[in-house]
């Protein structure tokens, strides 16, 4: 994609990317909604309202409680803490932290994407990336659930851009 350019901008990435994996893109290959990014549309501030919902989180299971249980053991020294792990490990559950965003958060995700607030860790933020860090969730996978969320109308062009961009844009461009 870098070929033939004089400067390396993830907006060039990003535009080509949608191109190939035709992610928010209508059939006569312009992009839906009419612009690439809605990034200016998603900088409100947040003030409370609406409220953040709540992170997804399970319960660990056996096998997870008795690697919590081996890494206190061999690890105790180690930054960080094992206390109220509530992190999906298997494929299943991170599909449920998926559904858990797209059905919770999405849906304000891009009017606040980059608000900051002193009370609340995540806001409207999926949480998504260990998983897909990981292996658990794919991204382009991701990305067309996200899509799919506006197709069906159950969230906003500027927060499913935002998100997308975010992934297919930031993260691939990283």
């Amino acid at each position: 994609w870098a070929e033939g350019r004089k400067q390396l901008r993830m907006e060039f990435f990003y535009r080509e990317m949608r191109r190939k994996t035709g992610l928010l893109m209508a059939s006569d290959g312009e992009p839906e909604g009419g612009q690439w990014n809605f990034d200016a549309d998603n900088r409100k501030k947040w003030t409370g309202k609406p409220p953040a919902p709540a992170p997804f989180r399970i319960e660990p299971d056996a096998i997870t409680r008795d690697v919590i249980a081996l890494v206190d053991e061999h690890f105790s020294d180690h930054f960080g803490t094992t206390d109220d792990f509530h992190f999906a490990v298997t494929a299943e559950d991170a599909q449920g932290a998926l559904e858990h965003f797209i059905d919770y958060a999405l849906p304000c995700f891009g009017d606040y994407q980059d608000a900051i607030s002193d009370n609340e860790d995540w806001l409207f933020h999926s949480i998504l990336s260990p998983y897909i860090n990981s292996g658990l969730l794919d991204p382009v996978a991701v990305c067309e659930a996200a899509a799919q969320a506006w197709y069906s109308g159950r969230a906003p062009i500027n927060a499913v851009e935002g998100f997308i961009r975010q992934i297919l844009g930031w993260r691939e461009f990283v």
